[in-house]
């Protein structure tokens, strides 16, 4: 799973994940990082199943979950 092969976990909001900007970041980012997109329930559900509850909390509105290995400064980077 996810939260067991990756270091950080961050949450984003996102209105259309069609954009161009967000298409490159996943590209780019495919071998450090997962990206979760998708009904808020299903995405709540997940976390509290893995242990994670107050994160779960978190998932509101148009929201996002970005697992990664990257350092915040790296991530960072990518995000410029």
């Amino acid at each position: 799973s996810a939260c067991t092969t990756h270091s950080s976990v961050y949450t984003f909001q996102l209105v259309n994940p069609r954009t161009p900007f967000f298409q490159r970041l996943r590209r780019e980012l495919c071998e450090s990082s997962r990206f979760f997109l998708g009904q808020n329930k299903v995405l709540q559900r997940g976390l509290k199943e893995q242990g994670l509850p107050a994160l779960a909390e978190r998932v509101r509105e148009h929201v996002g979950l970005l697992f990664t290995n990257l350092s915040q400064v790296e991530l960072e980077d990518a995000l410029a």
